[in-house]
Order: structure tokens, then sequence, then C-alpha cells
């Protein structure tokens, strides 16, 4: 089976950087090897790509991620004997793309396959995109360019890989652009690179939001999980929205109204993200970092912690919440 890609990153070398390598099967590898050398310096297996069992996969090392700065979360593997390299890579059925005839879209979908993030086709008359659902009630869309100028839209998935031009991916909430995730306009970057960056970017943006949504759509709102606890203990919550965050603000029911927050003592519940530096109700809790949290607020600005729980732990911060309600009022 021919290796091509791999050949020519042999014979030239990587220039001490990792250059990716995609597998048939959808797999990625990255490699540092210098120019004729029989021994990768390091090999890099994204996820989603097993090492084999024997002796040329023994060597892994932990600290080279870091030392790097890789964020792919790969496994490295340092002083890997070339044909072990090739062997693993005809294990996966080859380097992708098989031809520069295959559709663009190819290999990205097969990535996303292996990598079990659920996808689906979208696109009308402006161009064809393919749109990753959230877990956190997000999504990111992305979409291909072609160097055909008769070629129209040429915005697309569905293209000769000869013809490809660039990847862009953005990351919304459903109403509003949020971020660029990733854009290779005007960089002239062949297609594997490109593509292993695109995947890279994606699959990142995807880790942070807690994976794909799946088929049934992204979970209930941190708000709608929490008035559904507290109405099973007879209270009620007002949203509070404030630059770009959100929480339930809870007061004593006895006053039978929305508490003053500039002068009554309430309760804020939110879901509180320090990766992001987020406080929000309006999403799902599914993030990595995500994690209830209660706070009072005296009325006069004064605010105390009481609980941190993990996001599975919502009923304990419901009975804390409870308590500080049912306490005599001084």
């Amino acid at each position: 089976m021919r290796t091509e890609r791999l050949d020519r990153l042999i014979t030239e070398g990587t220039h001490h950087t990792f250059r990716p390598v995609l597998l048939h099967d959808g797999r990625v590898l990255s490699v540092c090897i210098d120019p004729g050398s029989d021994t990768a310096t390091t090999v890099c297996l994204w996820p989603g790509l097993d090492a084999p069992d024997g002796k040329a996969w023994e060597n892994e090392d932990h600290l080279e991620a870091f030392l790097t700065g890789d964020d792919t979360d790969g496994r490295d593997f340092m002083n890997v004997p070339v044909q072990d390299l090739r062997s693993l890579i005809e294990q996966h059925g080859g380097e992708a793309p098989a031809t520069d005839t295959e559709d663009a879209a190819a290999f990205p979908t097969a990535h996303l396959r292996a990598a079990g993030v659920r996808y689906l086709e979208d696109g009308g008359h402006a161009g064809q995109y393919l749109r990753v659902p959230l877990a956190d009630g997000t999504a990111i869309t992305f979409a291909g360019t072609t160097d055909r100028p008769d070629r129209n839209p040429d915005v697309s998935i569905h293209h000769p890989v000869r013809e490809h031009r660039s990847w862009s991916a953005q990351w919304s909430d459903g109403a509003t652009v949020l971020a660029d995730v990733y854009a290779s306009h005007d960089t002239a970057r062949p297609y594997v690179e490109d593509t292993a960056a695109l995947l890279h970017a994606v699959c990142k943006r995807v880790r942070q939001s807690g994976g794909s949504a799946p088929e049934g759509g992204a979970g209930p709102t941190a708000e709608e999980l929490a008035r559904q606890a507290l109405a099973e203990w007879g209270l009620t919550a007002h949203l509070d929205p404030d630059s770009g965050h959100t929480w339930l603000v809870i007061g004593h029911p006895d006053t039978g109204r929305v508490p003053d927050m500039d002068s009554e003592p309430h309760i804020l519940l939110s879901i509180y993200n320090e990766d992001d530096d987020e406080w929000s109700v309006d999403r799902p809790p599914a993030r990595p970092g995500d994690h209830w949290q209660v706070v009072t607020d005296d009325g006069a600005g004064a605010e105390e912690t009481l609980t941190i729980r993990p996001v599975n732990q919502l009923a304990p911060c419901i009975t804390t919440i409870a308590e500080w309600i049912t306490q005599p009022r001084t």
C-alpha cells in the first residue's frame, strides 16, 4: 500500500514541527521527523486512533503535549520506527484522500463519525455546509470554498479535493455568530494541512461545549432545570440578565413579589464556568467547567457563596436555598 504523504514527509523532514497525515477511516496522526530518518522523533495519535501493541509504541511521552503547547488531546510517542508508522497507516486503510478527485467533505465527515461527533448537512442557494449541534445548545457550521470562479456557489462542501481553496467554521448560539472557529482564506494551505487544522479547531470547540448534541437535541436549559426543582419546594424565581450574564433571583416568599435587589436580601442561582468567566442559566449545563453556584446578597452589596456543586447535584443547591429561605428574618 502506498503512503505518498508519509514518504514525502520522510524525504523532506518536518523541520521540527508536527505535520498531519489523514487516514482513510477518518483517523489522524501527526509526525515530527528529520529528513531521511528511519525513525520519527515524535508521533502524535489524535483522539480515536489507538496505539498498536508492540515495542515501537512503548515510549509514550506524557509531557510532550504540555511542552509543545499541543492541544489536540492526542497521545505522543517518541522514536517510532518508520516501518511501524507505515504499518499503522496501512491498518487503517491507507492515507486520505485517496485521489484528488475525492469529495472534499469525505474526510471531515469520516473524522467526525470516528470521533463520535454528530453532524448534519444543510444549505441552500447560498451554498452547502455542515452543522454540528452541540450539547450546550450552540452549534458549529463549516464549509469550504473552491478555486474555480465558474463554480456557483463557491461555498461548498461537495467539491473535488483538487479544487479546494479554504475552510471556514463559525460557532453560533443559533441567533448570532459568537466566534470564528477556523478560517483559512488566502492562506493557500494544501488540502491535508487545511483539513487537519479545521478538524483540530472544530473538535476542540466540540469538547469545550461538552460534546455534540444527541439526535433529540440539546437537553433542558439550566433555568428550566432549576425552576422545576424550585417548584417542588413551592419556590419561584425571577430571571435577571445583566451584561451578558443571567441568574435566577429568589427572595423571601412572604413578600409575594420579586425582591428589590438593591435593598432586600435575596439569593442568586446560576451555572458558573470559570473557563469562560460566565454566569448563565439560558443554556444546558453541559460544558466541562460548568457547576451550580448559590450566592446570597444582603441587599446592600455584601455577597456570600453558600455552595458550589457539580451540574449533577442541583438538589443539594435547592435544599440550601430552601434552608436560607426558611431562616427567621431579622
